[in-house]
């Protein structure tokens, strides 16, 4: 299952390559602009969320040699849950949640779109899950828990 893992992520990411062209250059139409933009949203969350797999294989095959095959699922589903949280960060961004300013002025919707993209990403990279912070948790992290 280890040995897939990589060919899995390349696909991944060639496909969000792939996808995220034939869209740009108008091979693939969407009536809805908001509908592109989620698109893009939910490719852009993918990749980072990819890209945090391919980090994680190298660390923990490479420099930490710690394998643990009890989390080979992680690795294929990750992605797509970075797609999903890219998707999300839209959801955020559209209900006022998130707002984007440069020094003075906030940037009035659709006229930076590369904010939606950018937060995309970083949502799909950055996510890290209760349960994967409990596996690396120690009885003295748990102290510090419970005393919080």
């Amino acid at each position: 299952m280890k040995k897939l893992i990589i060919p899995y992520l390349l696909v991944m990411t060639v496909i969000t390559i792939v996808i995220g062209l034939l869209t740009f250059y108008k091979k693939i139409d969407f009536n809805e602009p908001m509908l592109e933009i989620a698109v893009y949203c939910f490719l852009f969350g993918v990749f980072g969320g990819t890209l945090h797999c391919m980090r994680g294989y190298y660390l923990h095959t490479a420099l930490l040699k710690n394998w643990d095959n009890d989390w080979n699922v992680w690795y294929y589903v990750r992605p797509i849950v970075g797609g999903m949280l890219g998707l999300i960060s839209l959801v955020f961004i559209k209900a006022g949640l998130l707002v984007f300013a440069t020094e003075s002025k906030i940037l009035i919707e659709g006229s930076n779109i590369m904010a939606y993209f950018a937060v995309a990403f970083i949502a799909g990279y950055n996510a890290v899950s209760y349960t994967h912070l409990r596996a690396h948790e120690t009885s003295l992290h748990l102290v510090c828990r419970l005393l919080l």
